[in-house]
């Protein structure tokens, strides 16, 4: 879609720990500065530098209502508690884990016995879908003061769940044969 409308992408790939000792970094970061950086589900905290980089902003597609489920693995811990909606968030990039500024938001119901594939699938449409959406109001929308307007997340009613460890894969007896269910097959 980006090439068809002539808009430059750069993937930056997975390995981001040591980019600023990348060999084209230093040329290709100051002549290259892209508007916006993109980022989807990325369980690692960006360095200061890569946030910094694009002109406008960094933007994060998380899988949760934020600011519950910040974290690396917001998906396994919804179906550990038994939620029956999820949705997905699009936030500003910060220094702060999931923290920043939220741009919009989207509520998805949990298909039942959906596998960790599908759930995947669904909220990465979801969220593909949501970014599209915002930008293009956003462009539509340039000179309104309605463009990507973040508001900032209520830390309040923040949690942050950590990577799973095996205890937590566990079934607990007190769950309904249907939450069972939709965690086992959901976290397989």
């Amino acid at each position: 879609l980006a090439a068809q409308h002539g808009i430059p992408i750069q993937y930056v790939g997975h390995d981001i720990r040591h980019f600023d000792s990348w060999p084209d970094w230093p040329n290709f970061a100051h002549h290259h500065r892209p508007e916006l950086l993109f980022v989807a589900c990325f369980p690692l905290r960006l360095p200061e530098a890569l946030l910094q980089w694009p002109t406008r902003m960094a933007i994060n597609l998380h899988p949760s209502l934020l600011p519950r489920y910040r974290g690396p693995n917001p998906i396994f811990w919804q179906l550990r508690n038994g939620e029956r909606h999820t949705g997905i968030s699009l936030h500003r990039l910060t220094d702060a884990l999931d923290a920043g500024p939220i741009l919009l938001q989207k509520r998805v119901s949990f298909p039942q016995g959906a596998s960790a594939d599908e759930l995947d699938r669904l909220l990465a449409q979801q969220g593909t879908e949501a970014l599209c959406d915002a930008l293009c109001d956003d462009l539509c929308n340039a000179n309104s003061s309605q463009t990507l307007t973040p508001h900032e997340q209520d830390s309040q009613t923040a949690t942050y769940q950590p990577l799973p460890r095996p205890e937590d894969y566990e079934l607990d007896t007190r769950w309904s044969a249907e939450h069972a269910y939709n965690f086992m097959r959901g976290t397989r």
